[in-house]
């Protein structure tokens, strides 16, 4: 989020810190990660899953290591993993947003419009 210039607060960092420990404690997560030649991480992401997809929770790859294609890798190797797990379906999330869309979008799929209501 720093190289994006994007500031995230302090009460969103322990939510997600939060969440995250609950969907591993409940193993209804995993994290991925890819490793260059040198057995460093390159790339991560983090899926969940319920009785109807996995989500596509957040992921990050290592800006000095991007033209490797880690990124993908993670992500496909997630994909058969998450299949082998008798997945069938991926929610990627997050298309909308300009700086990121573009790298979900490749994978194929299908757009889906979802709504929030709320009562005010």
């Amino acid at each position: 989020m720093n190289r994006q210039n994007i500031d995230v607060d302090k009460d969103k960092q322990n939510d997600m810190k939060n969440l995250i420990d609950e969907l591993l404690l409940k193993k209804v997560a995993k994290l991925y990660a890819c490793y260059d030649e040198l057995k460093e991480v390159s790339s991560m992401a983090f899926f969940a899953w319920d009785n109807k997809r996995a989500y596509y929770i957040l992921g990050a790859n290592d800006p000095e290591k991007r033209k490797g294609h880690s990124g993908t890798s993670v992500l496909w190797d997630a994909f058969y993993d998450l299949s082998d797990m008798g997945i069938k379906e991926v929610d990627l999330e997050g298309v909308n947003s300009p700086q990121r869309g573009w790298f979900k979008l490749s994978f194929g799929g299908e757009l889906k419009p979802y709504y929030e209501i709320s009562k005010g």
